[in-house]
């Protein structure tokens, strides 16, 4: 994938990019004169002239817009409590080069209090640098902290398929295959491990509890190995 930069609105003739993305120029060697590929976060993409260029910004003219879908068949929602330090960047990363739809960040019983520090702004960020990477035109949504039993008292539509990460369950793989679904939720728990609990609340919501293997898992790491096995359905 080319060099790739993001503006939010892409509508108008003239755009201006941020120090940031100014930044990313520069050190991308672009210059003006220069075509460059822009994208809104929203579907859009456009081919960009640079007509200025210097540390407080960049002013563009758009000179050709497309709609180009890169996105999985239907939607795929991933609800995990935020991993420590540099783990958290490296999730975020490889959950938007998957085709993750949305994050939702939980609290659970053994990952409140890390879970309610995490700074979300933070993390929408690094979904604009992965999807510059990627190749992707929309943006994963980023949302939360909120509780699990919150997200579990939430509807989900006839076509979700909902898989509960925990050692108890049936092996996920199989699940997958039996189900029939356009969107999939996948929820993992913290290091720590649900409570007992949160096990029943899902049950109770409807979720299908399914195991990742007999080995114990990173929150990130199972979070990546069940995102993998729910979008093998969502695959153009």
């Amino acid at each position: 994938m080319s060099e790739r930069f993001f503006h939010p609105n892409l509508a108008e003739e003239i755009v201006e990019l941020d120090s940031d993305e100014a930044h990313h120029l520069r050190v991308s060697r672009v210059r003006p004169g220069d075509v460059i590929t822009v994208f809104d976060g929203a579907g859009l993409e456009a081919s960009c002239r640079v007509m200025s260029l210097d540390r407080r910004g960049a002013r563009l003219r758009v000179e050709e817009r497309r709609q180009i879908d890169r996105e999985l068949l239907g939607r795929l929602q991933l609800f995990v409590p935020a991993p420590q330090g540099e783990r958290q960047r490296w999730l975020v990363e490889k959950a938007t080069e998957l085709g993750v739809h949305q994050l939702h960040l939980i609290v659970t019983r053994h990952a409140d209090r890390h879970s309610r520090g995490v700074r979300v702004h933070r993390m929408q960020r690094w979904v604009v640098e992965a999807a510059k990477q990627c190749g992707r035109n929309r943006l994963m949504e980023v949302s939360g902290p909120a509780t699990w039993q919150m997200l579990c008292d939430q509807h989900a539509p006839e076509s979700t398929a909902r898989f509960f990460c925990h050692p108890s369950g049936r092996p996920m793989a199989e699940a997958v295959a039996e189900a029939d679904y356009t969107e999939a939720y996948v929820a993992v728990g913290p290091e720590g491990g649900w409570s007992d609990d949160e096990v029943s609340a899902a049950r109770d919501a409807g979720w299908q509890v399914v195991s990742l293997g007999p080995t114990i898992l990173r929150t990130e790491t199972a979070a990546l190995a069940a995102i993998c096995l729910a979008r093998t359905k969502l695959i153009r």
